[in-house]
């Protein structure tokens, strides 16, 4: 019975817990059910439900030839809108701004140009 107790320890010291300061942005939704946060250490974005454990990673930006992973740090997500399963954000980018939605119930991203 030690054995499984002292296995039980040294497996619960041995998880690492994500620390607040490892994320530039974080956010769940009222209801607790979808999340989206931005990592210091990666551009991409990830977004998904919570309950399902179903959490994604969106490095290309649609249709608009923008890629967070490639083009860091020249482009950069930004001004982040959490409402219900989705997240709304824009990319900056010095030659065409994109306003993006990720769809967290249906697993999409659609990005359209701002004119900026």
């Amino acid at each position: 019975m030690r054995i499984l107790w002292m296995l039980a320890f040294l497996f619960s010291v041995c998880v690492k817990a994500d620390d607040v300061s490892e994320y530039r942005y974080y956010q769940t939704s009222m209801s607790g059910s979808y999340l989206a946060y931005l990592k210091k250490d990666d551009a991409c974005v990830y977004a998904g439900d919570l309950e399902g454990n179903d959490i994604r990673k969106y490095c290309k930006m649609g249709n608009s030839g923008l890629n967070l992973k490639t083009d860091s740090p020249t482009i950069y997500a930004a001004v982040f809108t959490l409402e219900l399963s989705s997240l709304s954000f824009t990319v900056a980018a010095p030659w065409n701004e994109q306003k993006c939605i990720v769809s967290m119930s249906k697993n999409t991203i659609v990005c359209e140009s701002t004119g900026r």
